[in-house]
């Protein structure tokens, strides 16, 4: 009998525990945690561009140029270096892209973007000026100089502030001459350059017609200027050639 309840006793397989809630708990916790080690990423060169409606444009919030864009940035950079060199993006530190771990960290990062962008433009007010030797500045302060002569402007036109509101509006980066620097500098140097072309070209002429000339200026001071006219390459030409001062209206000597 004894062997008999022996074979007959069965094997009872184990009930099966539910998990407890402790341990639910920490599957969803590194679920989460999964989930949030995702991260997007936002290049530091969107805080100086703007993308267009159709998102195929970017546009830099300075110079107001526009770029092709899909997504890459390597040209937006490009221009970055090659015309903002002063800025901190273009230093090995900070090519690295802002990273977003979360919604909230993201959404808080779209806002700093924007206030980013809104300061921009006071960053260009105060950016670097250009260089008293760089080409653009040379080039600058040639087209206000020969402007003074053409138009017969006063030096002090400089010192006006239209005119110095309007030049800050077209390069921040540019800044005016002094009156003394443009008066004894760049008129000077003009004057020399133009007077050397002008001795080069009555050299291969072979007739010139002289015409004197009096007049008077807005501050009543009489001056006496010499003309010549003459035909190179088949054009009338004509050059002032020497204008000088007069004592007073009555006395010329």
């Amino acid at each position: 009998m004894d062997r008999f309840l022996k074979k007959g006793t069965r094997r009872r397989s184990p009930t099966p525990t539910a998990p407890s809630p402790e341990k639910q708990d920490c599957d969803c916790t590194s679920n989460n945690k999964q989930s949030n080690s995702k991260r997007s990423t936002i290049s530091h060169v969107w805080k100086y561009f703007k993308k267009s409606d159709d998102q195929k444009l970017a546009k830099c919030l300075d110079f107001g140029k526009e770029y092709k864009t899909s997504g890459n940035t390597s040209n937006l950079r490009d221009h970055l270096k090659r015309f903002h060199s002063s800025l901190e993006i273009n230093k090995p530190d900070s090519s690295k892209p802002v990273e977003v771990t979360d919604r909230n960290e993201t959404v808080s990062t779209s806002s700093s973007c924007r206030s980013s962008m809104n300061s921009v433009a006071s960053y260009f007010k105060r950016a670097v000026l250009y260089e008293s030797n760089s080409k653009r500045k040379t080039d600058i302060d040639k087209a206000l100089t020969e402007m003074v002569a053409k138009d017969v402007q006063p030096y002090n036109i400089v010192k006006n502030e239209g005119f110095i509101k309007y030049t800050q509006v077209l390069d921040p980066r540019y800044k005016l001459p002094s009156k003394t620097h443009l008066r004894d500098v760049l008129m000077s140097n003009l004057y020399k350059e133009t007077s050397s072309k002008l001795s080069l070209i009555l050299q291969e002429v072979s007739d010139v017609s002289i015409t004197i000339k009096m007049w008077t200026s807005s501050a009543n001071a009489s001056f006496l200027t010499v003309t010549g006219h003459f035909v190179y390459d088949f054009e009338l030409k004509t050059a002032s050639l020497a204008t000088k001062k007069l004592l007073n209206a009555t006395n010329h000597c």
